[in-house]
């Protein structure tokens, strides 16, 4: 009776030795050794359901997409109790754009027990995706408490609170991730952003030139420090640094509306309306286009062109809500 007993418990040994091997080298990087030896695991035993999710992430990382999802599906037949092969798949799931798989597999791995900050960071991106900015905001909140040193979570907290208005809140999410990452331009120009909504404007200008200082190809930087100044009424040094922004890449649509309110403002027109039907042409669906060309079209006293652009301001302004 021993026999088969202890055949058992020796292959069961055998794979785990294999497979405490195979992990060390996926943790040191080392993945082609380390499939060789997760692929020793499987062969001793086929039922083993980590090694398929080991073999899944080293596919995963290697960007073998299709090798990893079968995986995952193996690994997940065998043993569906597993947070952590869950979490896998969704995360895959979402580097393929398969975002309600992705959602899905995510809520599961939460659901089964997941502590993973990542799972939960990454499902509070697609409920803000969908424009569902408290939900998101819970799921940053135990990002938060699970990694309180990760700047995404704070940094995505503050864009939901920016799109729930409430920008004070917005505000203070961006001081503690330049506090976390003071050699990231996203916070600064993120806290310059809100610096101009809240008409602290030479506040935005410093937090915009320390972003274009820390990375100088950074079109969302220079467009940030030009909006300021046009906001402050600065247009010439509106246009002197949305020209850096769209030298580094000139289908910025948000820098052009940038441009054209700059050359609105000089009476420029024809120029202005040139950048805003390219902006338009480029991001067809951004209400603020809509709203400053019309605003030139009041001035230039092109009533039916401004009427129009208002109802389309109103019509994309209700669908991102």
């Amino acid at each position: 009776l021993c026999v088969l007993g202890c055949l058992r418990t020796s292959a069961q040994a055998t794979a785990d030795g294999y497979y405490k091997q195979a992990y060390d080298l996926y943790a040191a990087e080392k993945y082609e050794e380390s499939l060789k030896a997760v692929n020793q695991v499987i062969d001793v035993n086929p039922r083993y359901a980590s090694a398929y999710i080991l073999r899944g992430n080293i596919s995963f990382v290697r960007e073998q997409d299709s090798a990893a999802l079968a995986d995952y599906d193996k690994g997940l037949a065998l043993d569906p109790r597993d947070p952590n092969a869950w979490a896998r798949r969704g995360m895959l799931k979402w580097y393929t754009k398969d975002r309600k798989g992705a959602f899905s597999d995510l809520s599961m791995a939460i659901k089964r027990g997941s502590k993973e900050a990542d799972v939960f960071l990454y499902r509070g991106w697609m409920y803000s995706d969908d424009h569902n900015e408290r939900l998101a905001i819970k799921d940053y909140a135990v990002v938060k408490r699970l990694a309180p040193t990760n700047k995404h979570a704070w940094h995505n907290t503050g864009v939901s609170y920016e799109r729930l208005g409430k920008k004070r809140a917005a505000l203070a999410q961006y001081n503690k991730e330049i506090k976390l990452a003071p050699k990231d331009a996203a916070g600064w120009t993120a806290r310059g952003h809100i610096y101009s909504e809240l008409k602290m404007f030479d506040k935005a200008i410093r937090d915009h030139q320390k972003a274009a200082e820390l990375d100088p190809k950074s079109d969302s930087a220079w467009n940030g420090l030009a909006w300021a100044y046009h906001l402050k009424g600065d247009d010439d040094n509106n246009l002197k640094y949305v020209a850096k922004a769209l030298e580094i890449d000139p289908k910025n649509a948000n820098a052009l509306d940038t441009r054209a309110n700059g050359l609105a403002a000089k009476g420029k027109f024809d120029e202005a309306l040139a950048d805003w039907a390219e902006a338009i042409k480029i991001n067809a669906e951004n209400p603020d286009f809509y709203k400053n060309r019309a605003a030139a079209y009041r001035s230039m006293k092109k009533f039916d062109l401004a009427r129009a652009d208002e109802a389309a301001y109103r019509r994309f302004s209700k669908a991102k809500r």
